[in-house]
């Protein structure tokens, strides 16, 4: 096991393309060690060939309960600790009310939802106090969007999560004291 990091760790899931990709990049200018993952072999490969070589990136499932065990081994063992995760793992495909199937309505819940939930809940000893988490969510499950029904649920669904978890995760305020 490597010795916890001197320097803030992140974990970025869905971090080998477009926002992830970019906040990988400016976590790591801003001095944090940063692990990246993705489901995609063709965008793993270019994150790994566009992102600074000390950037760690690899495959993980974001649908998988077990790739989130063995994701939060990996920050365990590569870094000790967690200070920042940001979890951007999605997808986010249209497709009409009358032609959504159970695979395309799990795939969305259990990639947006089930993962994003999980993951949070393996890495949760990892982190340092005062650590912060950020989801990915969108304007879009506040308004519809034709053929968006499903992936907007799925972030209305974590938009929903976050309070609970803001409050159940934040640290205990001393009564009387104010902040």
């Amino acid at each position: 096991m490597t010795s916890a990091s001197k320097k803030p760790v992140a974990l970025i899931t869905g971090g080998t393309t477009g926002i992830g990709f970019a906040t990988a990049r400016l976590l790591h200018e801003r001095g944090y060690s940063v692990l990246a993952t993705g489901q995609n072999p063709d965008t793993i490969a270019a994150a790994k060939k566009k992102l600074p070589s000390d950037v760690v990136v690899i495959r993980s499932d974001s649908r998988s309960i077990a790739e989130a065990t063995s994701l939060s081994e990996e920050l365990k063992n590569r870094f000790g600790k967690v200070d920042f995760a940001y979890f951007n793992a999605g997808v986010s495909r249209m497709l009409p009310i009358e032609q959504v199937d159970e695979a395309f309505f799990d795939d969305h819940f259990d990639t947006n939802v089930k993962g994003q939930f999980f993951t949070l809940q393996k890495i949760l000893p990892l982190f340092v106090n005062g650590g912060s988490v950020l989801f990915t969510t969108s304007v879009g499950a506040k308004r519809g969007i034709a053929s968006y029904a499903v992936a907007l649920a799925t972030k209305g669904a974590i938009t929903s999560i976050v309070p609970s978890l803001a409050v159940e995760l934040a640290p205990p305020r001393n009564q009387g004291q104010c902040h």
